[in-house]
């Protein structure tokens, strides 16, 4: 088909779009100093525009209180789009993106805003989809955005793209299942918090939800580049969740104040693959193991980590939890006044794990039970040019205990 057929198509299939702005191929829009507010697309696709194969341009404008099945404030498809000073409030999708949905779309917002929109499935603020769909942040700020399932502030599928670049912030939006920031998920997928960005304050509802900020599944990739998340929440991963396959890179970046109800503060990953540097972990507590990271059958590298005053609160691994035939790799880094209620203050490394530790301090760590440092059973240990000052544990091992066949 070609791009207007299917444009054709999608309106009339969904019983029309472009609640205020309908915009079909060829067509070029720009929206000046205007308002749009109160426009519906009943069952169909952008309440207040819609553009499909278009070129749009948006300045000094704001979208409000508008609703659609797909694509609250706006719906592109196939088009070009430029956000200034733009803003997007109070808008409601009934499936996804409660603000903006972005379909093989190039998408540009610069000094904008999306507040308390909501998606009654997936993407309160905004939807990222399909392998051409590129969404980039400058100076704007996702805030307050709800879903009723999954993406708070974002979801992105398909091999798209979301990129918050200087000055953009996702601040206090939430999911009902999961990813309270943005859920990114697919091979080619990939959101990045970039430097001068921040994820602040995002969070999970359920008691069973995951991903306080980000979560990345099936070869998606998250990267957090000279940036911060901090204060989110969730029962795992109440920073980040890395899962089947995905994979985290975090560089020069600061995780803090972020909490797990269950495992995995800073990140819960689950056969997947981390690679942190130049990474500090502060103040990351859960009530399960791994109070900084929580990893299962994942390959983990760590270079130049500073993890301090990270807990759990009733398991095991203050900063770090690796388990499930985890492979771990740990350099020039920093532990210090890290704890764990039963062993592992600061590392606990079990089930047939190997972790390989060079050139590391563990400073003032303690645990309840064993290894006020470092807590091995049953897994592979190799430790060389490290130091261990003032640990502390319970019952065996101040600064390491190795159990279990553990060598």
């Amino acid at each position: 088909l070609d791009a207007a057929h299917s444009c054709v198509q999608l309106t009339e299939q969904g019983g029309g779009g472009g609640g205020g702005i309908l915009a079909l191929p060829g067509a070029m829009l720009n929206i000046t100093g205007a308002t749009l507010t109160g426009n519906a697309a009943a069952d169909a696709m952008g309440g207040g525009v819609f553009a499909c194969g278009a070129t749009l341009s948006v300045s000094s404008a704001s979208i409000s209180s508008s609703q659609a099945a797909v694509g609250g404030g706006l719906a592109l498809v196939n088009t070009t789009a430029t956000f200034n000073n733009a803003s997007f409030s109070l808008c409601t999708s009934d499936s996804a993106g409660g603000a903006l949905y972005v379909e093989s779309s190039a998408v540009g917002l610069v000094s904008s805003s999306v507040w308390r929109c909501e998606s009654a499935g997936r993407a309160g603020g905004v939807m990222v989809q399909g392998p051409s769909a590129r969404v980039s942040l400058s100076g704007t700020s996702i805030a307050q955005c709800r879903a009723g399932r999954s993406g708070g502030a974002a979801v992105v599928r398909g091999g798209g793209r979301l990129e918050l670049l200087a000055g953009s912030s996702l601040v206090s939006n939430g999911a009902e299942e999961s990813c309270g920031g943005a859920c990114v998920d697919g091979a080619g997928s990939e959101v990045a918090l970039m430097a001068g960005s921040l994820a602040d304050s995002n969070s999970v509802f359920s008691p069973d939800g995951s991903a306080g900020t980000f979560a990345a599944s099936n070869g998606a990739v998250i990267r957090v580049i000279e940036a911060q998340i901090m204060g989110s929440a969730a029962a795992e991963g109440g920073a980040i969740r890395d899962f089947r396959g995905a994979r985290g890179d975090l560089r020069s970046c600061r995780l803090a104040l972020c909490v797990a109800t269950r495992i995995g503060a800073g990140i819960a990953c689950n056969g997947a693959a981390l690679s942190l540097a130049n990474v500090t972990m502060q103040a990351l507590t859960s009530q399960g193991d791994g109070g900084g990271i929580h990893a299962l059958g994942c390959s983990v590298e760590m270079a130049q980590i500073n993890a301090s005053s990270c807990s759990s609160s009733s398991g095991s691994g203050g900063a770090f939890f690796c388990g499930a035939a985890t492979t771990a790799a740990i350099s020039g880094s920093w532990f210090d006044g890290n704890s764990a209620t039963t062993s592992g203050g600061a590392i606990r490394v079990e089930n047939a794990s190997s972790l390989h530790v060079t050139s590391t301090d563990f400073t003032g760590n303690s645990a309840s039970s064993g290894g006020g440092a470092l807590s091995a059973s049953a897994s592979n240990v190799a430790m060389s040019g490290c130091q261990a000052r003032w640990n502390t544990a319970g019952l065996a091992g101040g600064a390491v205990s190795l159990a279990d066949g553990a060598n």
